[in-house]
């Protein structure tokens, strides 16, 4: 019989604020990047700085 002990880690609610706008930021530059491959242009570096700044 093994008996194991699992830690649990918790995040405060300010760091789930802050993944949570990583998260959405990120999401947000996937589709940016899904579009733009869809009418054949290139994501631009402005947009990911842009994108950035949201953070």
């Amino acid at each position: 019989m093994v008996i194991s002990m699992e830690k649990k880690v918790y995040i405060t609610e300010e760091e789930r604020t802050k993944c949570q706008k990583v998260a959405d930021a990120f999401a947000e530059l996937y589709k940016m990047a899904d579009s733009s491959i869809k009418q054949g242009k290139a994501l631009s570096m402005t947009g990911v700085f842009l994108l950035s700044k949201k953070i």
